[in-house]
This record gives C-alpha cells, sequence and structure tokens, in this order.
C-alpha cells in the first residue's frame, strides 16, 4: 500500500496552496526552510498539469488509474509543506476543496470516465497530513482507510495499521448485518494501534484519551466530534463483543 497519486491531484494541491492568502506567511515560512520561494508552488502546479496531459494523451480514459507520479518523494513533500501549516486551524477545507478540484477536472478531462474515481485521484488531507483514500467503495463512507505518504518506523505499528485497512475493505464488501468475530476484530484491530502509538500510556483506553487530545487541534470540529463519540463507548462496545 502506497501513497501513489495522479500528478492531477499535485497540480491542484500546489495551486490551492498558491491561493491561500490567509496562509501565504505560513508557507512562506515553510517553503524558506529548503530554500524555496511561494512562487515555486505555481511553477510546481504548472510542471504537474504538464505531465498529466501527457500522459492522459497517451493513456486515455482507460489507463486513467495506472497515470501517477512514480516515486514517493513527491507524496513525502506534500506532506512536509501541509506539517508546516498544523497551526493554522483544521484542514477539512482544504481536503474538500483539494478532492472537488480534482473530482471536477477529472470528469471534465477524461471522457467516459467510469465511477468511482480510481485510487490516484482519490486524495485526503487528515491532521495536515497527506494521503490517498484505498476504500473500495463508490459511496463517501464515515472513515475511509488511507495510504500515508510515510509509514511509520514501527513494524508492528506498521503491521498492525495494514491489517486494520485491509479488514475495513474486507468489510465493504459484507452485507450488514457483519459477523460477530470480524466486528469484534475491528475493534482489537483499533485497540492494537492506539496502544502502539502510545506504549506508555498503559493499556489502550489511555492511549486512545492521550491520542485524542492530541488530534483535537489538527482536526475539523465535526471530524473530532465523529471521533470522539466512536472513542468515548469504544471500551464499553469491545468488551461487549469480547464477552
Amino acid at each position: 500500500m502506497s501513497c501513489t497519486l495522479s500528478p492531477l491531484v499535485y497540480a491542484e494541491l500546489y495551486r490551492l496552496l498558491a491561493a491561500d492568502k490567509q496562509r501565504h506567511d505560513d508557507i512562506e515560512e515553510r517553503l524558506s526552510e529548503i530554500g524555496y520561494a511561494p512562487a515555486w508552488l505555481s511553477t510546481a502546479a504548472d510542471a504537474y498539469d504538464e505531465y498529466w496531459a501527457m500522459q492522459l494523451e497517451l493513456a486515455g480514459a482507460e489507463g486513467v488509474g495506472n497515470i501517477s507520479v512514480g516515486s514517493s518523494e513527491h507524496a513525502l513533500l506534500a506532506t512536509w509543506i501541509l506539517a508546516g501549516l498544523r497551526n493554522t486551524g483544521d484542514d477539512n477545507t482544504l481536503s474538500s476543496a483539494l478532492r472537488a478540484n480534482v473530482f471536477r477536472r477529472a470528469i471534465s478531462e477524461v471522457p467516459d470516465l467510469k465511477m468511482p474515481l480510481p485510487s490516484v485521484l482519490n486524495p485526503v488531507i487528515y491532521g495536515w497530513t497527506f494521503g490517498k483514500v484505498v476504500s473500495l467503495s463508490s459511496t463517501d463512507v464515515p472513515v475511509e482507510p488511507v495510504a500515508p505518504a510515510s509509514m511509520p518506523d514501527d513494524d508492528n505499528l506498521v503491521a498492525a495499521y495494514l491489517g486494520l485497512v485491509n479488514h475495513v475493505l474486507a468489510l465493504e464488501g459484507m452485507a450488514e448485518p457483519w459477523p460477530e468475530m470480524m466486528q469484534t476484530s475491528t475493534y482489537w484491530r483499533g485497540y492494537g494501534i492506539a496502544e502502539a502509538l502510545k506504549p506508555g500510556a498503559g493499556d489502550g483506553g489511555r492511549a486512545l484519551l492521550e491520542l485524542l487530545a492530541e488530534s483535537r487541534p489538527l482536526l475539523s470540529q465535526p471530524v473530532f466530534s465523529q471521533l470522539n463519540n466512536h472513542f468515548s463507548r469504544f471500551g464499553a462496545r469491545r468488551n461487549t463483543l469480547s464477552h
């Protein structure tokens, strides 16, 4: 699972950042750390657009899902730039605008494009980190499995996350109500990831509380409320399913 995205995505991301007057100073400060000026954003957007147009002409509508920038460094750079904006408010507006712009351009520029959009055209920004939605569903789901730009160094944490993503993808193909074991496994996988992220917390419940507190400044109010409502009842539900 990798964060391979279409050049169209990067073109729209950098064009949005270039036009973001509210965060101009923060963006300028972040880019200056690697010797770039804000004008680089528009230059990069134009370059990605040229690559997108060239590849689209070669691949056609049937090959859109294979048009991507191969190196992971593109996603890492985008994530690094976005991470510098983590103190500027929530990321929901930017993420929604990015996805809307990519969708609009894709259906406009690719005749007979089939739905749902291929994963390379399905970006997301969560907590000011860049990722690719890997959901198989053609409709919006409450929590979307995401391939981040970079995985953690901890092999056990990576294995736990990949296991949860694959578990959610398997659930998408099942009719509800889901089998009890599949439901139970979902909760235990969530606890395992929380404990791996916060080994010093002592148990999954306290780890979840610490993670929620850390994520609060980085998430929009609707997203945080959704997570808070879910995890406030997480332990009781897990115990009910387990026992």
